[in-house]
């Protein structure tokens, strides 16, 4: 895709916080937080669906479509160009051309590891391509006696995981390397409204490996906590390996007693 000049146009979700004006924004793959932080400021977006199972993300997008925020899924970007002020992305889906408009560019890649200017190449530790420090699964880098932890390794890029992380590096530094990093069973969360959450494999990736599972699909206006909190929106998806404890993703607003 060509380069915009524009400098002003283009702008990370921290940037895009700052400004006094409400534009519209279209963006690429993200799950949904930022898009609702903009609109309910005033902003116009799209945004695709979370990375959770399909009735979750089902839910999500009729929840944040209530709000105006429409979901464009299976698009193939092909350009992008800013013309009179008006930034015009071209795509492609089922083989059909269209456009969309937007006054401002929300870039959402992701985030790269800080690692530049930490002398790793002098200092003979391996990198990854995305120029995180390569760890084994004790946290051990290239270079023995010297381990990482945290975002720098550029896995699982959760506050909760890089203290993990960094108490799993600390104890084998000093106690033989005997602890494993084990991360099937990490949580995630997305913060919009209503939240998204989930632990452990999905369905898909549970098939993949093998499991033999059954799923349930529970709706919150089943749950007392939620009918207690007045708000019922959301549902879970619970997927178990027969004769196992279950996993579940779950779409909801987060309860509080009042």
């Amino acid at each position: 895709m060509p380069k915009l000049h524009q400098e002003q146009q283009i702008v990370d979700d921290l940037q895009g916080t700052a400004y006094e004006e409400r534009p519209r924004l279209e963006r690429g793959r993200f799950p949904g937080l930022a898009g609702e932080a903009h609109l309910r400021t005033g902003a116009r977006s799209s945004r695709p669906r979370t990375r959770a199972e399909p009735e979750i993300a089902q839910a999500l997008d009729r929840y944040l479509a209530d709000e105006g925020i429409a979901a464009r899924i299976g698009l193939t970007y092909s350009r992008i160009e800013s013309r009179e002020g008006e930034i015009t992305l071209t795509f492609d889906v089922d083989g059909r051309a269209g456009t969309l408009a937007a006054e401002r560019v929300l870039v959402t890649t992701g985030r790269s590891p800080n690692t530049a200017g930490l002398g790793l190449d002098e200092a003979g530790i391996k990198q990854l391509p995305t120029g995180g420090i390569y760890v084994d699964d004790r946290m051990r880098t290239s270079r023995p006696g010297i381990y990482a932890a945290g975002d720098v390794t550029g896995r699982a890029q959760f506050v909760y995981m890089a203290a993990y992380g960094a108490k799993l590096a600390a104890r084998n530094a000093l106690n033989g390397d005997s602890l494993v990093y084990d991360n099937t069973t990490m949580p995630w969360v997305v913060f919009t409204d209503p939240q998204v959450a989930g632990v452990g494999l999905s369905e898909r990736q549970a098939i993949q490996q093998g499991f033999d599972v059954k799923t349930s699909v529970v709706s919150l206006d089943q749950v007392s906590r939620a009918l207690a909190a007045r708000d019922t929106r959301g549902q879970a998806v619970c997927s178990a390996r027969r004769s196992s404890h279950p996993r579940a993703p779950i779409v909801s607003r987060p309860w509080r007693w009042r």
